[in-house]
């Protein structure tokens, strides 16, 4: 599978949460259908971020809240377009929001994910060759096109069954070697590995298939995949569909016994695993807070915004 993401991963215009200053103020909408409220719903979302949305955007990020009307591309291009025409949603430049958007901010982080996307790919060109990596992918404000000058790096990587561990050992060391890891302290284009899972368990826990996970599963951006690790991924995910109805790709995942037969094989590999495992785990679970962390699954997520975003977006507002 080729390294580079493809073309509708890019530029998707979400990250950071921004706060709602006066400048974010929602405009309001009364005797609006259905369809016109999934879009308001959808841009609304964004808004949370500060971000505007293409046309685009919208479609493939249209979200089904509750009994959400389905909608063909004709009906909401024609939703879309009354909400312009009534003032209820602004379009300058091919962007959309609900609300003035700083468009000079949002311009320069765009610039500074873009660097930061270069040199996640030369960090990648290294990590890549530790044998049992599957995939490395950007999250956060990377991956949505959305880095202000203080935002780190963070990345999502996919091992081979049995060997989370022992990836994560020489991920780290590379990274302190070429002097990328990220510190509590030095944290601004720093490389952080945040999340760690294994092909054979890359489904979303169930409590966690949320609104929030599912936007940022699909704004993942993978920078490297070993075979088809990235379109398996999307297949144990297909529950992102049931938040992003157009956001599928009907890919079957392929068993798991299949692709990890002769990774049983090696016994000294899986006792230094093993090892590698205990003594790790043991470390991480002295300074554990919210922290997830099992043999197959690591996410090191001290401050968890879903709850928080999930509740902006929630919050009524007054005539939408």
């Amino acid at each position: 599978m080729a390294n580079h993401p493809p073309k509708k991963f890019k530029k998707t215009g979400c990250g950071k949460v921004k706060s709602l200053k006066p400048s974010h103020t929602f405009v309001l909408a009364t005797n609006l259908s259905k369809k016109e409220r999934v879009i308001l719903d959808t841009l609304k979302y964004r808004q949370i971020f500060g971000c505007p949305m293409t046309v685009f955007q919208i479609w493939t990020y249209l979200l089904t809240i509750d009994h959400s009307p389905k909608m063909s591309p004709q009906e909401f291009r024609q939703a879309l377009a009354q909400l312009v025409k009534s003032g209820t949603v602004i379009e300058k430049n091919g962007l959309y929001s609900l609300g003035k958007v700083d468009y000079g901010n949002y311009a320069q982080n765009q610039a500074r994910a873009k660097e930061l996307i270069v040199k996640a790919n030369a960090v990648t060109h290294y990590l890549k060759k530790i044998p049992w990596i599957e995939m490395i992918a950007l999250t956060g404000d990377v991956s949505a096109f959305n880095a202000d000058k203080h935002a780190d790096i963070d990345i999502l990587v996919v091992t081979k069954p049995r060997r989370l561990f022992l990836s994560r050992f020489f991920l780290v060391v590379i990274l302190k070697l070429l002097g990328v890891y990220w510190s509590a302290k030095n944290s601004a284009g720093k490389v952080c590995p945040n999340i760690f899972m294994t092909s054979d368990a890359m489904t979303w826990d169930a409590k966690n298939q949320n609104l929030y996970t599912a936007n940022e599963v699909s704004l993942l951006y993978p920078l490297f995949s070993r075979n088809t690790c990235y379109l398996d991924f999307l297949a144990q995910n297909a529950w992102v569909s049931n938040f992003l109805p157009n956001f599928t790709i009907n890919i079957t995942a392929k068993p798991a016994d299949e692709k990890n037969r002769n990774q049983r094989t090696n016994v000294l590999v899986n006792f230094v695993e093993f090892v590698a495992r205990k003594s790790q785990l043991s470390h991480m679970r002295k300074k554990q807070t919210k922290e997830i962390v099992t043999k197959n699954f690591l996410h090191f997520n001290i401050h968890d915004k879903t709850s928080d975003i999930i509740g902006k977006f929630r919050k009524p507002q007054i005539g939408v």
